[in-house]
């Protein structure tokens, strides 16, 4: 009787066992979720769209590119003359690898394809849905907001790099894709930042602050892009048809299969600009010029602005800047610190102490 015992209490362990493992089995990894899962609450969203951010910072910027805004014509020279800086600058890219800007397209493409993803999972809530109908600004409104914006501002530099690139293939398998037309392009995210933006939060409303984007930096995005759809630039003749029956005033002669051209309603596009830049301004919540200086020892209201950044602190001027991280696991590596205007400790002698780059990269 007491062996049965035994064999009966062993046996009942082993259906314990069995049970226990087939219930853990059962259960789904936390790295297993589905799309609901990561929408749930605008806080696991926004947990999702954070990836946008870190990744744009991270491994967005353009490589060789990055001095190239401020610096570069006939006049103006690095003084590394030889660098890929110079080759960029002197507008000798064909004296550059061919994918020496890879790491930022491919990346670019990345981030917006993750916007895209949250963008559309949002708009699919009743709870966003309900609000829209409502005309009521949320914490969903302004999710969808942001993750239209970090789409539209990787499109943005995409265009300014490359001109005419592969458009609205996010989140989708394809085989073959065409080039679209800047101007498309460009008329596109207009429309679809102008759908967004009046739900969108104000610079220092809903907890919004200038390290994530706000209505106050969509409006000016959008003034933005109008400048540049209306404005001055190289546009490709090698492809016939590619920019439909727009039609174009030029500048100089046609080379290498470009010519320097503005289309020939361009005042539409600045009207719009005007009017947006306007709602910049009108929506700017806690954004600010910094006119006066507080600081008895300094009494320099425009060196203020560049001090908050060296105090590893955001600045009331800024509608969008992207925060680093100096030491620790977190290390942040992105060459933005750097390149971009953000502050660092030099690193060597003959480097300046804080490499803000005289604030060149810094847009008003």
């Amino acid at each position: 009787m007491r062996k049965f015992i035994k064999y009966a209490a062993a046996i009942a362990m082993c259906i314990v066992s069995t049970q226990c493992k087939k219930s853990f089995l059962d259960v789904s990894s936390p790295s297993n979720v589905d799309d609901n899962f990561v929408t749930s609450t605008p806080t696991e969203t926004f947990k999702t769209l954070s990836w946008a951010y870190s990744n744009y910072r991270q491994n967005c910027i353009m490589g060789t590119y990055r001095w190239n805004d401020p610096i570069g014509s006939d006049a103006e020279m690095y003084p590394e003359q030889s660098s890929s800086n110079n080759l960029d600058a002197i507008l000798r890219p064909d004296l550059l690898p061919i994918d020496y800007a890879a790491a930022g397209f491919n990346n670019l493409y990345s981030t917006l394809a993750r916007a895209a993803k949250v963008a559309n999972l949002i708009a699919q809530k009743q709870a966003y849905l309900d609000d829209v109908a409502a005309n009521k600004t949320s914490d969903w409104t302004q999710l969808y907001g942001e993750a239209m914006t970090m789409r539209a501002l990787c499109y943005f530099d995409l265009v300014k790099h490359f001109g005419d690139v592969p458009y609205g293939y996010e989140n989708k398998y394809v085989v073959d894709y065409s080039l679209s037309s800047r101007f498309d392009i460009y008329d596109s995210l207009i429309s679809s930042l102008k759908a967004a933006e009046p739900r969108m939060y104000k610079l220092g409303d809903g907890g919004i602050n200038a390290e994530r984007f706000s209505r106050t930096f969509c409006d000016a995005l959008i003034g933005e892009l109008a400048l540049f759809a209306g404005g001055y630039q190289t546009i490709r003749t090698d492809m016939q048809g590619l920019y439909g029956a727009l039609q174009f005033t030029t500048k100089g002669a046609e080379s290498h299969g470009c010519k320097y051209a503005r289309r020939v309603d361009y005042l539409t596009y600045y009207t719009t600009a005007e009017q947006y830049l306007q709602a910049a301004i009108d929506n700017q919540g806690s954004a600010h010029l910094i006119t006066v200086d507080e600081r008895t020892y300094a009494h320099n209201p425009f060196q203020r602005h560049f001090q908050y950044f060296n105090d590893l602190k955001v600045s009331p001027e800024s509608l969008f800047q992207l925060g680093n991280i100096q030491g620790g696991q977190q290390l942040t590596t992105s060459e933005y610190a750097y390149a971009f205007g953000r502050p660092s400790d030099g690193g060597a002698t003959n480097g300046a102490p804080t490499k803000t780059f005289g604030a060149l990269r810094i847009i008003p």
